[in-house]
């Protein structure tokens, strides 16, 4: 048998993204293997109301968080 239960609320959803954002500072920067990876960083950051840039290096590109959001 099932319990029905109202009013419970749904935690909110943390991916992998979000939570190296909640983990950084302004100015702090992070390596990622490639491009979609910079860029699926860089879109989280933006959700959170901040600013990042990219840059390719050696071994992967770089994202710096240069403005915090929320």
């Amino acid at each position: 048998m099932y319990t029905i239960e109202k009013n419970v609320p749904l935690p909110k959803s943390r991916g992998k993204w979000q939570m190296l954002y909640e983990d950084m500072q302004e100015g702090d920067s992070v390596v990622v293997q490639n491009y979609g990876q910079a860029k699926s960083f860089v879109a989280s950051i933006h959700r959170n109301g901040g600013k990042a840039i990219l840059r390719p290096i050696d071994n992967g590109i770089r994202v710096w968080l240069v403005k915090r959001g929320k």
